[in-house]
């Protein structure tokens, strides 16, 4: 190869940079990209209750203590690549009702009893935990345990814009709510 001046010199260079920077990407490719799977979690806890403390500079603090009702607890961690940072998604949602002799429950509107609280952790402005007050959830016992339908108005967590609506259904079973996952 010949180069007879300074702009195919510079050209060369370049290629050369450019071949340098992407053969680490490309011999990425033939590994493939790793990722964490999806999990969903759906447990509850008879004989606990939700204590809320008042909130301490935007974070509220939330845990489960012994007491007479049960304690329902749904997680979700969003799949995720080994090889992207800060792409993790994970959400919680603690609901406390009384024990249930019957079947079934219903219930619409005004929540604030039921101690139901909605986190979410994430590269994003609204992570965080806040109280949710209105929505609708109903309830069926099952041999396994109790299948559960929500629609909660889960608020902003700067509490300026408008609550956005969260569907959570799953079969809850017998488990600890305290316990790590």
């Amino acid at each position: 190869m010949i180069i007879e001046n300074h702009n195919d010199m510079k050209n060369l260079v370049n290629q050369i940079l450019m071949a340098m920077l992407l053969l680490p990407i490309l011999s990425f490719q033939d590994e493939g990209i790793k990722f964490n799977p999806e999990k969903k979690i759906f447990i509850f806890e008879a004989n606990k209750k939700i204590k809320i403390s008042e909130p301490d500079n935007g974070y509220l603090p939330v845990t489960v203590e012994s007491g007479k009702n049960w304690v329902f607890k749904y997680q979700f961690r969003a799949k995720e690549s080994e090889m992207i940072a800060d792409d993790e998604y994970t959400e919680y949602l603690l609901l406390e009702i009384p024990p249930q002799s019957g079947k079934s429950f219903r219930v619409t509107g005004d929540l604030s009893k039921y101690n139901i609280v909605f986190s979410k952790s994430c590269f994003c402005r609204d992570s965080g935990t806040r109280q949710v007050k209105a929505g609708f959830m109903k309830g069926r016992k099952t041999n396994k345990g109790w299948e559960i339908e929500l629609r909660l108005m889960v608020p902003n967590r700067d509490g300026k814009e408008s609550p956005t609506e969260k569907i959570i259904k799953g079969l809850f079973v017998k488990g600890e709510v305290n316990g790590n996952e």
